[in-house]
C-alpha cells in the first residue's frame, strides 16, 4: 500500500492529466476529485515495481496549438486489470521536431516518478505526430500548428430549448488574435444522434423528444458543453396580450397561460426544474415559447435582460428568474428562481414593470412600489437595495408605469408624467442630466397618455397621437432625424399620428389607427422591420400588409401582436427572440410558433 504522500502525488498526477476528461455532464469538485483518487489508490493492488502496460492514453487525439506554445503531456498507463501504473518507462518521440518538440521531464514535486510527463514546444507551421510508448503500447496526438491562436466568441443561443422537427445553426465566429478568419474549422458532435443530430457547420435538427449534449472545438475529443432539448410544440392559444423586453418575449393567451421565449440565460423563461441539470430555464435559450407555470392577467408579464415578473387573477406578483440585488422581491437572497415565487407583502398591483435587476408596480390606488437594486435611489431606501417592495417616495398616485433598463416613469391622473432614476442622456426629461433618486416632472409643456421607457431614453405620446422622446439619441432612437440627445421631449419627425408607441434599447415603433407601424432608430439587425439592415433617424414603415394593435421594442427585435391576435416579430433572433424556432434574424415580421 502507497504511504500518504505517495498517494497525493498520484491522485494530483492524475488530476493535472484526466481530471478535464471526468468533467462530462457536471464537473465533480477539485476536492472531491482528490478524495475518491486517493481513495481507489489506497485500495489498489499497484505494486512499488514495474507492471505489464495494456494502454496508454494521453487524453486527446489531436491539438491546435499557436507558434511558439507550450503543452504539457502526461501518459495515462494502465495494465491488464484497469490498474493505473506509476513507475513503467515511457519513451516520447515526435514525428517533426520542426513543428513540435517533445522532451521528457520529471516534475519537481514527483522526484520518485519515471518519466510520464513530457513538455512540448511548437517550432513551426505544419502537423506533426507525437507518440507516447511503453512496453510496446502507445498511444499518439496529432499536432496541428497556426500561426497564431484563435479567439472564439460566445456561441449562440446557448443551452436552446427547440422543438421537435426544428432545424437551426448555432452561430460562433471564430478569428485569430489579429482579426484574421482563423485556418482550421470548428468540430462538433452530438452525444445522443437520435435526438439532435449536428452536421459539420453546427447546424442542429431536432430528431426526437429529450435532451442532449453537443460539443464543438479544435481539438479531440471534444467537450460537451451547449445541453440541448427538444419538445413538443406547445399550442399557445388565442393570445390576449405579448410583451417583449430586452431578448425575451412573451404572450399571454385568453385563458391566462402565459408563454415566453427568447432569453433565458438567467432563468427568465421560468420553466425550472432543479431535478434537471443544467436546470431547465435556468442558462437556456427558447427558440419557441415555453409555457410558464400559473395564471395571469393580460399584459402583466414582463420580461427584462435578468429576470421576469407577472400578476396573476388576483393582483398577486410573481417572479423568476436572476434575484440580483433582490429584484424577484420575495425576501430571500437566493440567486435565482427558476420557477414563479410571491412578491412579499401581500400587496394587490394592477402594473408591473421590469428593469435592470429591479421592479416597480402600482397597487389598486396608483401608488407606486418598486424594490431591488438601488445604485440610483430607484427603491427609495437610501441607495440599499432591497429584496421587498418599498413605498415610492413623494406619495405620487400614477394612472399608469413604465420601467426602462435603468429608470422608470409614470403618468399621473391628471396627465402630468414623472421620472426617476439615473439621468446622464437627459433621460428624465427635466432639462437636466442629474440622477433623480424621487420622481421628477418632465419639462415642455406637453402633456401625456402613455409613456415608454427604454435605454438611457424616453418616449411618450399626446392625447393627440403626437409622439416625443428625450434622452439618448446615438442611434438616432428619438427619431428626430438627428444623433443629438435632448434632455427635455423632443418631437418624432414626420407628424405622424400614433394610438401606441414602445422604445427599446436602440430603437422605437409606434402603432397608428389603421394598424400600420413604423420604426426608427438602429436596424443592425433588421429590427425595424422594413426589409432593410439600414437604421433610419426618422419612422419608417414595417414591410407587408399586417395590421397591429402594438408593438413592442427590444435589444435589436421588435414583436407585435396583430388586430387578428396573432403574433409576429423582426429583427435580432440570437437568443430565439423571434420565437419561429430557427434562430435567424428578420428583417420581417415572422409568425411566432405555436399559433393557427
Amino acid at each position: 500500500m502507497d504511504s500518504p504522500g505517495e498517494t497525493f502525488l498520484k491522485a494530483r498526477s492524475v488530476l493535472q492529466a484526466v481530471g478535464p476528461r471526468l468533467c462530462r455532464r457536471r464537473c465533480v469538485p477539485l476536492l472531491v476529485l482528490v478524495a475518491a483518487v486517493a481513495e481507489t489508490s489506497c485500495h489498489a493492488t499497484d505494486s512499488l515495481g514495474p507492471s505489464d502496460v495494456a494502454s496508454v492514453d494521453l487524453g486527446a487525439t489531436k491539438i491546435v496549438l499557436a507558434l511558439g506554445a507550450t503543452r504539457s503531456f502526461y501518459a495515462l498507463l494502465r495494465n491488464s486489470s484497469g490498474e493505473q501504473l506509476f513507475y513503467n518507462s515511457v519513451t516520447w518521440s515526435s514525428s517533426n521536431d520542426k513543428v513540435a518538440s517533445i522532451t521528457p521531464y520529471i516534475p519537481s514535486w514527483d522526484p520518485t516518478h519515471s518519466p510520464l510527463w513530457a513538455e512540448l514546444v511548437v517550432t513551426g507551421l505544419g502537423t506533426a505526430t507525437v507518440t507516447a510508448t511503453s512496453e510496446g503500447k502507445s498511444a499518439s496526438v496529432t499536432i496541428v500548428t497556426v500561426r497564431y491562436p484563435p479567439v472564439v466568441s460566445q456561441i449562440q443561443p446557448q443551452n436552446p430549448i427547440i422543438a421537435l422537427g426544428n432545424k437551426f445553426a448555432f452561430r460562433v465566429s471564430v478569428l485569430d488574435t489579429q482579426g484574421n478568419p482563423f485556418p482550421e474549422k470548428l468540430a462538433w458532435r452530438s452525444d445522443n444522434p437520435s435526438v439532435v443530430t449536428v452536421d459539420d457547420n453546427g447546424r442542429l435538427t431536432a430528431r426526437s423528444v429529450g435532451s442532449t449534449y453537443i460539443a464543438y472545438g479544435f481539438d479531440e475529443p471534444l467537450w460537451p458543453s451547449q445541453y440541448v432539448q427538444v419538445v413538443q410544440q406547445a399550442s399557445i392559444g388565442t393570445i390576449a396580450s405579448l410583451t417583449l423586453n430586452y431578448r425575451t418575449a412573451c404572450a399571454v393567451n385568453s385563458a391566462g397561460a402565459a408563454f415566453c421565449w427568447g432569453d433565458g440565460t438567467q432563468g427568465q423563461l421560468a420553466n425550472g426544474d432543479a431535478g434537471l441539470y443544467p436546470p431547465v430555464g435556468l442558462g437556456k435559450s427558447a427558440m419557441i415559447p415555453v409555457q410558464v407555470p400559473g395564471a395571469f392577467l393580460p399584459s402583466t408579464v414582463l420580461p427584462s435582460a435578468h429576470h421576469s415578473c407577472g400578476l396573476s387573477t388576483t393582483g398577486q406578483a410573481f417572479c423568476w428568474g436572476s434575484n440580483g440585488g433582490g429584484a424577484l422581491g420575495d425576501a430571500l437572497s437566493s440567486p435565482q428562481q427558476v420557477r414563479p415565487v410571491a412578491v412579499s407583502g401581500g400587496h394587490a398591483f394592477s402594473t408591473i414593470g421590469t428593469g435592470f435587476r429591479f421592479t416597480c408596480a402600482l397597487d389598486n390606488g396608483g401608488a407606486a412600489y418598486c424594490w431591488g437594486s438601488n445604485q440610483y435611489g430607484l427603491v427609495g431606501t437610501g441607495f440599499v437595495n432591497s429584496n421587498v417592495p418599498v413605498a415610492l417616495s413623494g406619495g405620487f398616485v400614477f394612472a399608469s408605469l413604465s420601467v426602462g433598463f435603468r429608470h422608470a416613469c409614470g403618468i399621473t391622473p391628471n396627465g402630468a408624467t414623472y421620472c426617476w432614476g439615473p439621468n446622464s442622456s437627459g433621460e428624465l426629461g427635466d432639462g437636466s442630466t442629474t440622477d433623480r433618486a424621487s420622481p421628477v416632472l418632465v419639462t415642455g409643456g406637453a402633456s401625456f397618455v402613455q409613456v415608454s421607457a427604454g435605454e438611457r431614453a424616453t418616449c411618450g405620446l399626446t392625447s393627440g397621437g403626437a409622439a416625443y422622446c428625450w434622452g439618448a439619441n446615438s442611434s438616432g432612437q428619438l427619431g428626430d432625424g438627428t444623433t443629438t440627445p435632448h434632455a427635455t421631449p423632443a418631437p418624432v419627425a414626420g407628424n405622424l399620428v400614433f394610438t401606441s408607441i414602445s422604445l427599446g434599447n436602440s430603437h422605437a415603433c409606434g402603432v397608428q389607427s389603421s394598424g400600420a407601424v413604423y420604426c426608427w432608430g438602429d436596424n443592425s439587425a433588421g429590427g425595424l422591420g422594413n426589409g432593410t439592415t439600414v437604421s433610419s433617424l426618422v419612422p419608417v414603415k414595417v414591410s407587408g400588409a399586417l395590421l397591429f394593435s402594438f408593438v413592442y421594442a427590444g435589444l435589436g427585435s421588435s414583436c407585435g401582436l396583430t388586430t387578428a391576435k396573432v403574433a409576429y416579430c423582426w429583427g435580432n433572433n440570437d437568443y430565439g427572440q423571434l420565437g419561429n424556432g430557427t434562430g435567424a434574424p428578420s428583417s420581417v415580421p415572422v409568425k411566432v410558433d405555436g399559433q393557427p
